[in-house]
């Protein structure tokens, strides 16, 4: 079995963030299983193969799925103060000591942007609270370009307010954006205020602590892997249950070698290890001989709020899908 390589640097401000889109798993045709070979790095026809009901899946994280059929009213109403701040150059300054400020969306397909000092390694949370009853808010974080995606949200807090919790260190301090927007397209008027606020300092309960390994697992003992496990380190300041959710992809690509694993337990206080475990069977499906990359990596709390995150985690060993 290979060993696992240096652990990954974590989040990378500088890549764009794509939305990966749900793609299904193509179902095997049978095939001739191939001679046991001890200790190989190949992957087998899993005897057992994994399932993931649908109390399993994290796609969705808004607790009132009928909440986004909301038709939602579009009137005209008094910009808020910070307007014009349509797009990044016209983005206002927020202090990031948690000080609100109030925005609205005026008219249909308002966006807007605030900006505001980063330092290196310190950790933030940005969210959105307050809203009217007919505020619907999204939002994106971006980097000093203004233009780089690096992560949004639209559910992960408390209602339909978006939070997203960021423990992410700079490459370089320096100044970052923030685009808020309504869900619908179309939703404007006096309803549709809310409260934005940065929070420099934020400590979660949880969070990744950036320790990985890999490792082949041959559940079957036919000398072949029937799983591609990696390792990953939490660490926890305050127990509870925690679920960990990450995407294996064809190192240096956006091209999934398997879709996603996920793996939810009960974490006491220090650091811990979670597993992944990534399905043989549809690596070998993919024929895809290299080394694989753990991206899209994020943690939560037993609510379904993220609390940690990395758009590029780890790159595993190189193992052969045949």
């Amino acid at each position: 079995h290979c060993a696992g390589i240096a652990a990954g640097t974590g989040a990378a401000p500088s890549e764009p963030y794509p939305t990966p889109t749900p793609v299904p798993i193509p179902t095997p045709t049978p095939t001739v299983t191939p001679t046991p070979t001890p200790a190989s790095s190949e992957f087998g026809m899993p005897v057992h193969i994994p399932k993931t009901s649908n109390t399993e899946d994290f796609e969705h994280r808004y607790s009132d799925q009928n909440a986004k059929k909301k038709i939602y009213s579009s009137a005209e109403t008094i910009p808020d103060a910070y307007e014009p701040d349509d797009n990044y150059s016209l983005a206002n300054w927020i202090p990031t000591d948690g000080t609100k400020q109030l925005h609205n969306f005026h008219v249909p397909g308002d966006l807007d942007y605030v900006k505001f000092n980063a330092t290196e390694d310190e950790r933030y949370l940005i969210e959105t609270s307050d809203l009217g009853n007919e505020s619907d808010t999204y939002t994106y974080l971006y980097d000093t370009d203004g233009l780089t995606e690096i992560i949004h949200d639209d559910d992960s807090s408390e209602g339909l307010a978006s939070r997203i919790r960021i423990i992410w260190k700079c490459n370089d301090s320096g100044t970052y954006y923030v685009k808020v927007r309504h869900f619908s397209s179309s939703a404007s008027g006096p309803n549709t205020h809310y409260n934005i606020s940065v929070l420099e300092g934020y400590s979660p309960p949880a969070e990744f602590n950036d320790v990985y390994s890999d490792y082949g697992e041959d559940a079957d003992e036919d000398g072949l892997y029937d799983y591609l496990v990696i390792e990953v380190g939490v660490n926890v300041t305050k127990a509870g249950r925690y679920r960990v959710r990450g995407e294996l992809y064809e190192n240096g690509t956006y091209h999934w070698g398997v879709y996603y694993a996920s793996k939810s337990a009960y974490l006491s206080e220090g650091n811990h290890t979670i597993k992944l475990k990534f399905s043989g069977m549809e690596i070998r499906n993919n024929g895809y001989n290299g080394t694989y990359d753990l991206k899209y990596l994020y943690l939560y709390n037993a609510t379904y709020h993220q609390l940690d995150y990395r758009y590029y985690a780890y790159t595993t060993a190189y193992y052969n899908y045949t």
